[in-house]
């Protein structure tokens, strides 16, 4: 995980003060998912201007423990509640418990949570609030999705401010990406080194991870940054771990690479990887709102009560 050192007493003080009962476990998505392609969507605003998230920090957000983005899925309308893209594990305040089990997927959970949406240059242009966990789990990815109590329109009339789009596709190697920092107000930029068919940190189990080229060395603390496909500034995964290299083999913060016929590698100290963020836009309904009852959803459902 990448949280900061500080992030454990931040969030055992904030259990202290909640209650919230536990959530059903999840049953892993249908079907394994290798849908990668290089994203070439225009630059949002012309040849050769600047795109937020790819050469500023317009748009990125900063938490107490981790970064954010404000995401949006394409075409959705303005007046929609705006959206805030996170890793699971960033979530341990707002559901009672340090990080999601393995096999938990939550869903429509309240929360209270204040966060700073950042300017180009990294300063604070807002702090907003996220009252509602819209999905969040660390089962097969690593990713939540808050809602916000304020519409992408007042943002964009306030701040002048967009969201991100998710994009549809995932990056392939060789594709040039920008990790976005809104704890470290900062870009990381490298490629995409290859797709792992699993990663395995502690309890958790990851599919189809993006691997950084060693350029993209993010710290503690770059949990949940948007990862951008350069060439579009869509969102194309979420960075989440690392591996620093001091302790066993799929250890917490040294995740180990599992291929197709489970062999095991521990990969080189300071490589990091991100999730994959297509998955979100299987599960859009007409109302360009996260329904996991879309058919062909590709994410991690709560499991069933008998």
């Amino acid at each position: 995980m990448r949280l900061p050192a500080t992030a454990s007493v931040l969030l055992s003080a904030a259990l202290a003060t909640l209650s919230l009962s536990a959530v059903p476990v999840a049953a892993g998505p249908a079907g394994e998912h290798n849908r990668t392609a290089s994203v070439t969507t225009p630059a949002p605003t012309g040849p050769g201007a600047a795109k937020p998230g790819v050469d500023d920090l317009a748009g990125i957000i900063a938490m107490s423990e981790c970064s954010a983005a404000l995401v949006k899925f394409r075409n959705a309308p303005m007046t929609n509640a705006a959206l805030m893209l996170t890793n699971g594990h960033c979530t341990g305040a707002d559901i009672g418990q340090r990080f999601p089990n393995a096999g938990q997927v939550i869903v429509d959970r309240s929360a209270n949570r204040s966060v700073k949406l950042l300017k180009a240059d990294g300063s604070t242009a807002a702090t907003l609030r996220a009252n509602r966990i819209v999905y969040d789990t660390m089962t097969d990815t690593d990713a939540a999705i808050f809602r916000l109590a304020t519409t992408y329109q007042d943002i964009k009339a306030r701040y002048g401010i967009d969201a991100f789009i998710i994009a549809e596709q995932g990056p392939k190697p060789q594709d040039r990406i920008t990790v976005s920092s809104g704890y470290w107000k900062k870009r990381y930029k490298c490629s995409m080194d290859k797709q792992v068919y699993r990663i395995r940190e502690d309890q958790w189990t990851w599919k189809e991870s993006v691997r950084y080229t060693a350029e993209c060395d993010t710290p503690h603390g770059s949990s949940g940054s948007p990862v951008f496909g350069d060439a579009s500034g869509e969102v194309v995964a979420v960075n989440n771990t690392g591996n620093d290299g001091d302790a066993r083999a799929c250890a917490m913060n040294n995740p180990c690479e599992v291929d197709e016929q489970g062999k095991v590698t521990s990969a080189p100290k300071g490589i990091s990887y991100a999730q994959q963020t297509w998955w979100f836009t299987t599960c859009v309904n007409s109302a360009f709102e996260l329904d996991l009852s879309v058919a062909g959803c590709q994410l991690p459902k709560p499991k069933r009560r008998p």
